[in-house]
């Protein structure tokens, strides 16, 4: 599971815009109302459920001109790389004074429970 950052509120954003105004749109039980303050909001919310769609359409089209995806998973694996090599360090650093079988032990179980995380 990857961690949120700025990427992922910039491409939630709009897609959560849409999915609220498309439930506000599926509450309008007539789009031709009597009332005239009325129907200026049924063609204000169903303008803004418009728009939101264009966003997201156009979102996801740079998303895939820019290959985003991909390059988010491989900052994603150069920071557990990171990670795990940054831990096999602490494991190995004389100031813990670990035996050979505590590193072990201690990897064996950080791997474990990395896997488990991942699932």
């Amino acid at each position: 599971m990857r961690a949120v950052g700025p990427v992922d509120v910039v491409i939630d954003s709009p897609v959560l815009e849409k999915y609220l105004l498309s439930e506000r749109t599926g509450e309008l039980d007539d789009l031709v109302l009597t009332d005239q303050a009325g129907h200026e909001e049924v063609r204000a919310t169903l303008s803004a459920y418009e728009r939101a769609l264009d966003r997201c359409g156009r979102l996801l089209v740079a998303m895939a001109r820019l290959n985003l995806e991909d390059r988010l998973v491989k900052m994603d694996e150069a920071m557990l790389v990171l990670l795990a090599e940054t831990m096999l360090r602490v494991l190995g650093s004389p100031d813990l004074a670990l035996s050979a079988g505590q590193v072990v032990t201690a990897r064996t179980m950080l791997a474990a429970e990395l896997r488990a995380a991942a699932e």
